[in-house]
């Protein structure tokens, strides 16, 4: 009996052990499962890191290589500001000079090829003008310079705006659908132009690249619409026609 007794207690020992031992091993399973999964997030975690690591040198690598270029055309701006206002200085003085010689010029017949070389002459130079405002606020944005609004002129103080709203292209080109439709784009490239520099200040570059984006497309329209214009003015007569009048 009392060996019988042993027996039963030593196996239901054994037996306890051996749950006792089952339930450990099931627990270390299921931390080993947790750790694998872990484990596996860690490296899903990683990976995702470095190909976030990877697009960011790409983005600074496009970035260097636009900053450069940034650079090489404010050097060429720094140059052509002497130009533009030696070129505008001389743009006045042959308005004053065709303003004399108007009677002379019409009996000649060389009037009107006068008139649209200075005009194209004046436009051409306010585009440049108008794309060094873009490139100078890209830099700013860029921290190439120090980014101020105030550098951003208004739209009567540009260059287009100065012969936008001046009386001598409103009248050749006043009723024209283009003349007209350009008001607005150019407006929108330097409000963006302004937005951009707030963002930045902001810290907020989604909104810059978004406004710079947004300047470039306005840009885009006005470019168009300039093209259109003096492509008309090329095909006809530069003084006011019945051909360039709104319908």
């Amino acid at each position: 009996m009392i060996i019988a007794k042993l027996k039963h207690l030593l196996c239901a020992d054994l037996y306890k052990k051996i749950r006792q031992l089952t339930a450990t091993a099931e627990h270390q399973q299921l931390r080993a499962d947790r750790l694998a999964a872990e484990l596996e997030q860690h490296q899903s975690d990683t990976r995702k890191l470095k190909s976030s690591l990877m697009e960011q040198q790409e983005q600074q690598a496009i970035l260097a290589r636009f900053a450069a270029s940034l650079d090489g055309y404010h050097r060429s701006f720094s140059t052509l500001q002497s130009f533009l206002a030696q070129e505008r200085h001389g743009l006045e003085q042959l308005g004053y000079y065709l303003h004399g010689l108007d009677d002379r010029l019409t009996d000649m017949g060389i009037r009107d090829s006068l008139i649209k070389s200075a005009l194209l002459a004046e436009i051409e130079l306010a585009n440049i003008e108008e794309f060094q405002l873009m490139v100078m606020v890209q830099r700013m944005v860029l921290g190439h310079i120090e980014a101020d609004e105030r550098q951003v002129v208004s739209v009567e103080e540009c260059g287009i705006g100065r012969w936008y709203y001046s009386s001598l292209f409103q009248r050749y080109f006043g009723a024209t659908r283009e003349f007209q439709a350009l008001e607005t784009p150019h407006q929108q490239v330097h409000e963006f132009a302004l937005q951009a520099l707030q963002a930045f200040r902001n810290n907020d570059p989604r909104v810059v690249r978004a406004c710079l984006l947004s300047m470039e497309n306005a840009n885009q329209t006005m470019c168009q619409l300039i093209e259109r214009m003096t492509n008309n003015l090329l095909s006809t007569s530069a003084a006011p026609s019945a051909n360039t009048q709104v319908a």
